[in-house]
């Protein structure tokens, strides 16, 4: 389906866990959307370039984890521009690169950083 709004559901669909936030849904074979609450929350806009490290530059997110930025940094995997709709779409070969093949995940928001982790057990509702 076309539609950006559908609800994905059935056995393939799984959530993504956003703190404080909103939650987004994600397909096993499909690309994981970031929500754009977050993405605007951050400071992304449409047509901003963002670059995909598979480490906290600041190093205080320990790995496995995916850490989109609005500055590049030195080492990065992949570059996306923000879409239309404040969205970004990761493709599941770019999280299999940072570790991060599962399911559900944990998404914080900070200012021009987006992380993504694998949500723990403790976390989930």
């Amino acid at each position: 389906m076309n539609d950006p709004n559908h609800e994905l559901t059935g056995p393939n669909a799984s959530s993504v866990t956003v703190e404080g936030t909103s939650k987004g849904k994600r397909r096993a074979a499909d690309r994981l959307n970031i929500p754009s609450s977050i993405v605007r929350d951050s400071g992304f806009a449409p047509g901003d370039k963002v670059f995909v490290a598979e480490e906290d530059p600041a190093g205080v997110v320990p790995k496995p984890c995916l850490v989109l930025l609005k500055v590049q940094p030195s080492k990065f995997l992949a570059d996306y521009v923000v879409a239309n709709g404040y969205r970004i779409r990761v493709t599941p070969a770019t999280l299999k690169k940072c570790g991060l093949d599962c399911e559900n995940f944990q998404v914080d928001v900070g200012d021009g950083k987006i992380v993504v982790r694998p949500r723990s057990e403790s976390t989930a509702p």
